[in-house]
């Protein structure tokens, strides 16, 4: 059997709260009302009718009082079940942060490890790389047109990376390895 409502809200302020189960009640908060203003309206008709017994209509007044007092305070506790979800809300999208934050900090550390143990060697080699590309481009240079119907050799890096000898695909630049900063 569930627990009365008061106590299921007095739950929901507590410190063990989950945003969807604050959500559930504030709907249940939300039906409670209009039930209430339903059976208020209802009875509030009644008080005032002329159909309606003297002993009838004065039951139905009290009644009224005592519905518009519960509707002031399922209002009241509506609003503090909002306020603690929206509490809620913050605090699973702050935890949500926190966890991807530390997610991207280990893989920002498992590349600083990468880097540092990797670096030199890959630095060396395309330091020897860049080396060897300008002596190649040099010495294709060097040759030019021989005249002796020898093809003009283009340079190592167009041919590697698949572009046009000048380095401009369609009027564009493409920045070459060995000017690179």
């Amino acid at each position: 059997m569930a627990k009365p409502l008061d106590q299921r809200i007095a739950a929901a302020l507590g410190a063990s709260a989950r945003a969807a189960t604050v959500s559930s009640l504030i709907d249940e908060v939300q039906d409670a009302m209009q039930a209430c203003q339903a059976e208020h309206d209802r009875l509030d008709a009644l008080s005032k009718s002329a159909t309606a017994a003297e002993d009838e209509a004065d039951d139905a007044a009290d009644q009224v009082f005592k519905l518009s007092r519960k509707l002031v305070r399922l209002e009241a506790k509506r609003e503090q079940l909002k306020a603690r979800h929206a509490d809620l809300l913050a605090s699973d999208r702050r935890q949500a942060a926190i966890e991807r934050h530390a997610a991207v900090k280990a893989r920002r550390d498992e590349l600083v490890a990468d880097l540092q143990r990797e670096m030199p060697g890959l630095l060396g080699k395309l330091v020897e790389f860049f080396e060897r590309i300008e002596d190649s481009e040099a010495e294709c240079q060097g040759l030019g047109n021989s005249g002796y119907g020898l093809e003009v050799l283009e340079c190592a890096e167009a041919l590697a990376r698949r572009c046009p000898g000048n380095f401009y695909m369609q009027s564009t630049p493409i920045k070459r390895l060995t000017k690179m900063v």
